[in-house]
């Protein structure tokens, strides 16, 4: 059981790890008021060098970079919003990248009878859980009983 439960937290870093990081590359998605990260922070920068921000580079879309955004999208023609979407970050000279493909989490095979390969994995590890440690009739007479 540790060995499957190591398995699947190392699975899951191998997968999650990548997408948190592309989650803070600038032009990796959309950014407004409370958003924060890496990518606030070189958005920060380039208002500062074009002399729209003015304080701190913090890293945190709070007022300041609001006010600063906007008098940024005001000047450049662009749509006065607050918001740093694909034509602001264009404005911005950050390229914006596309979204990250999300897998799919839906059953490779069609339920039959109402219970889908997924369901019966959770249940066989239901059952592990609470009776392991029992003979085989004992987790059978648990399942039956639960």
């Amino acid at each position: 059981m540790r060995k499957l439960i190591c398995a699947v937290l190392v699975v899951v870093l191998i997968v999650l790890l990548p997408l948190i990081s592309l989650a803070e590359q600038p032009g990796s998605r959309n950014l407004r008021q409370g958003d924060s990260g890496a990518d606030v922070t070189e958005v920060q920068r380039r208002l500062q060098r074009w002399g729209y921000y003015e304080g701190p580079i913090s890293g945190t879309f709070g007022p300041r970079t609001l006010a600063a955004v906007q008098a940024f999208q005001r000047r450049h023609g662009l749509p006065v919003t607050g918001i740093i979407s694909s034509r602001t970050f264009a404005a911005l000279g950050i390229a914006m990248r596309p979204a990250a493909a999300v897998p799919n989490r839906t059953a490779a095979v069609a339920p039959t009878r109402g219970v889908s390969p997924n369901d019966l994995q959770l249940l066989a590890r239901a059952v592990y859980g609470e009776a392991r440690g029992e003979p085989f009739e004992g987790q059978v007479k648990w399942w039956l009983s639960a």
